[in-house]
């Protein structure tokens, strides 16, 4: 009898952890959103130019990478992630500006760079009226919760703040 429960339990066992199989869970200090684990980096950061490195580094050290955004999904995403945790400032994104153009007839931004986002319609929209000053060599990428969740540059090695981070 006793046989037979144990049996039973293993089978039970076994069909619920092959029914978690396809769920990921994120380690401790991240947090699931969509198909990511986010976190933010543990202290505020000056960005330094190296940037490659850096935004390697940036999230690195506690197992993640610093976020791209790709697509509409992933923006939405980062969004749901900073609204849950409260966050009112400013995070990095992973990006680095080197040439931008606004391109009237299509309604978009094209980037020259290391930011490959293949959606425009987050940057702020006083980013059109100021394309050739406000968008310069030497600016990084930061997602403002206080604007709406828009993209908005940073002074590169002026300005501290978190990363968003994903695994």
């Amino acid at each position: 009898m006793l046989r037979s429960v144990v049996f039973y339990f293993c089978l039970v066992l076994v069909e619920l952890n092959l029914g978690n199989a396809s769920r990921r869970y994120c380690p401790p200090k991240f947090s699931r959103q969509g198909s990511y684990c986010f976190t933010l980096s543990d202290k505020t950061y000056m960005i330094k130019f190296g940037f490659e490195h850096f935004f390697k580094d940036l999230c690195s050290k506690i197992g993640g990478k610093t976020f791209e955004v790709t697509t509409w999904e992933d923006q939405r995403a980062a969004e749901r992630f900073l609204k849950e945790r409260g966050v009112i400032e400013k995070v990095w994104l992973r990006g680095y500006i080197l040439r931008m153009e606004f391109r009237h007839t299509t309604n978009s931004f094209v980037w020259a760079t290391d930011f490959h986002p293949k959606v425009y319609n987050f940057v702020s929209p006083d980013t059109v009226t100021m394309a050739s000053g406000k968008w310069s060599r030497g600016s990084c990428v930061v997602m403002d919760p206080q604007r709406d969740y828009k993209w908005d540059k940073a002074i590169c090695d002026k300005e501290r703040h978190q990363a968003l981070c994903y695994m």
